[in-house]
């Protein structure tokens, strides 16, 4: 006899920052598109911000209870963006069937943030070490320390030329811009792409193109920061009923948050550009040793000096850098896929 199925709903952004413009969300591409792949898995999507737009946030909570009083998922699954939900809504879910959230920056708001919204589920998930020992201190016993990984059904190899000698994808900033004007000044060339470069954003498809066109992939360092005051508004004045609020409480560490020192953190692109088999470059973050071994299926730098040497040394040297590179699609596939993320957290969570 077949298994039933494990019915999943996910509770995620179907847009980027809930901006259509701005095209598909990381977690719609990423979680929504493995988990609805996935074999023994029934997935359904509820967009909160789709809803949210078109309703208004007591509505869209309010559909939210009502989709899993019918549905009777075994679990739903959230990718929080902001303060959307009411935390009754989370705690009657969480009292029907079992809730998790991906805490996706403890890194640097786990103190205005995850801490706040991490009691209202049963599970949370969290890529930050230093958060998991945190959580217990909030009333979270139920942590699973996990990893971000590679949708595999979307990145993956493409046949095409290596025509570019070093590229980036993402936004310049943090130290990114000035790390990029030394490369080029030192003659190196590279590509960059992203929301605030001159050559603006790629589509999915495209950036999977440039990452096999290019023969160096650079990871540049990502404990961003805010940029203008919009996005330091965004950052401190948390969303009330669609508006930006002043809470004086939490008023001081929203701030301090920005403008602490923040700890690097593997990502997503640490997977991605693996995934796709081409090399990767990356800044040598505190725990990447664990998912990916270096100067075999990665490379990584210290600072500017370092990356140029290594980048030169891989360009000079195309066999070198291709075996890398055939070695770290290997080890994704094998570890690092969305699909094993989370199986792992279902088994965590007995529902394996």
């Amino acid at each position: 006899m077949t298994p039933k199925a494990l019915r999943v709903l996910f509770v995620g952004l179907r847009w980027d920052y809930k901006d259509p413009k701005r095209g598909s969300s990381f977690e719609y591409t990423n979680f929504w598109d493995s988990l609805r792949r996935m074999p023994g898995v029934d997935a359904h999507h509820f967009a909160f911000d789709d809803v949210e737009a078109a309703v208004g946030r007591d509505q869209m909570n309010k559909q939210l209870v009502n989709e899993v009083s019918n549905l009777e998922p075994d679990l739903v699954f959230f990718f929080l963006f902001e303060n959307e939900f009411h935390a009754s809504t989370l705690r009657s879910i969480a009292e029907r069937t079992t809730s998790i959230n991906w805490f996706a920056d403890d890194h640097w708001r786990f103190a205005t943030y995850s801490k706040k919204w991490a009691p209202f589920f049963t599970f949370v998930a969290t890529t930050d070490n230093v958060a998991a020992e945190r959580y217990p201190s909030v009333g979270c016993e139920n942590v699973i320390l996990t990893q971000w990984g590679c949708n595999h059904h979307l990145y993956a190899p493409v046949d095409i030329e290596e025509d570019l000698d070093a590229s980036f994808v993402g936004q310049p900033h943090g130290d990114r811009r000035r790390m990029i004007d030394v490369l080029r000044k030192q003659g190196l060339e590279v590509s960059t792409w992203g929301f605030g470069w001159p050559e603006g954003r790629l589509s999915q498809e495209e950036m999977i193109d440039v990452f096999s066109r290019s023969r160096i992939n650079l990871n540049l360092s990502n404990a961003s920061k805010a940029r203008s005051l919009r996005d330091l508004a965004r950052l401190i004045l948390p969303m009330r009923d669609g508006k930006r609020t002043l809470e004086l409480r939490e008023f001081p560490s929203r701030v301090w948050e920005q403008f602490a020192k923040r700890r690097d953190q593997v990502k997503g692109r640490n997977f991605e550009i693996p995934g796709c088999g081409a090399f990767l470059l990356t800044n040598r973050i505190p725990g990447l040793d664990e998912w990916y071994r270096e100067g075999v299926e990665l490379e990584a730098f210290g600072d500017s000096d370092e990356l140029l040497a290594k980048a030169n040394h891989y360009l000079d040297n195309s066999d070198e850098r291709r075996r890398i590179a055939r070695a770290g699609l290997e080890r994704t596939l094998r570890d690092h896929t969305y699909e094993k993320r989370f199986d792992d957290l279902l088994r965590a969570m007995e529902l394996r």
